[in-house]
């Protein structure tokens, strides 16, 4: 048997793994929205999602177009080098691709949509440049509106905890379908019952009188 058979590529295996956990999460997202809706915040429960928990950004809505993260993994807080919890989304992106990014957000919210980002960060030592990926999932919050979201973030592992910032290199997007609202029904023409009421009650006293006549 060849030496060579028995090489593992443990960069494929991290890839394919990485793929698998990205695969499962848009999975499940998908089932607990009914396959054709946009999930609640509070729907989503850890344990479905244990194998990935360490990449996941949770994302809140604080302007039309920018968004803060609220919980972020342990791997996410590594490959930008940043404790990014609590900070707008923009922080973790260079400024040239900050307006690409607004508009990814007023998509992901307004639209609402799936959105995937190509991330490419500086080169580095070895004049290789760092890539990664963020998938971003809309989710409601408890008053039903799409302000809050989900996500999974792929990033290279680093040596280094030097804070990076990525410039966006591509994105896929996707409009979500959501359950139709319906329309307010109009109300159907009922009696005025007051107004019957009050006509019986004038009948009664008029019944009730005697005419005297000479």
């Amino acid at each position: 048997m060849n030496s060579s058979d028995t090489i593992i590529d443990l960069k494929d295996r991290r890839v394919g793994r990485a793929e698998r956990d990205r695969d499962g999460l848009l999975t499940y997202w998908r089932e607990i929205g009914g396959g054709s809706d946009v999930p609640r915040r509070d729907d989503i429960d850890p344990a479905r999602i244990a194998p990935c928990l360490s990449r996941i950004v949770v994302l809140e809505r604080i302007a039309p177009r920018q968004a803060r993260i609220r919980l972020a993994g342990q791997a996410v807080g590594q490959g930008f080098g940043i404790e990014s919890r609590g900070m707008p989304i923009s922080s973790l992106i260079t400024p040239a691709s900050r307006e690409w990014l607004g508009e990814s957000i007023e998509a992901l919210f307004d639209d609402p949509a799936r959105i995937e980002l190509g991330l490419s960060g500086p080169r580095t030592t070895f004049r290789k440049r760092l890539t990664g990926s963020m998938m971003l999932l809309p989710l409601r919050d408890r008053e039903d509106r799409i302000t809050r979201a989900i996500g999974y973030v792929e990033m290279p592992e680093r040596r280094t905890t030097s804070p990076i910032r990525f410039e966006i290199s591509g994105e896929k997007r996707e409009t979500v379908s959501t359950r139709a609202t319906r329309p307010p029904m109009d109300e159907p023409d009922l009696p005025d019952f007051e107004a019957i009421d009050r006509a019986r009650d004038v009948a009664r006293r008029r019944a009730s009188f005697h005419v005297i006549t000479d």
